[in-house]
């Protein structure tokens, strides 16, 4: 014999316009912290090859999205590449 339970539940939503803006923020702080750490990743070669060009991209994803940590990394290894090396990036066509 074969049951099958299915329970339904219903939930009302009710969220408020500044608890919805709250939360886009915290996705995009979210969203940006993880792209700040995979820039980490490259400039220090942790899983994957060391690439101070991957890192540059990952840190101005991440300044972009308001990580001021990206924005500071993004230029500090900007300094240690030429600008044909950061314009010929494997990244430049995103």
């Amino acid at each position: 014999m074969r049951i099958v339970l299915t329970l339904l539940l219903w939930v009302p939503i009710s969220v408020s316009a500044s608890e919805i803006d709250d939360r886009k923020v915290l996705s995009e702080q979210i969203f940006a912290e993880a792209q700040y750490n995979v820039g980490v990743m490259y400039e220090k070669g942790k899983g994957t090859p060391l690439d101070y060009p991957s890192a540059y991209m990952w840190w101005n994803l991440a300044a972009a999205s308001g990580d001021e940590n990206g924005q500071r990394n993004s230029g500090k290894v900007a300094g240690m590449m030429t600008p044909a090396v950061i314009g010929a990036g494997s990244w430049a066509g995103l």
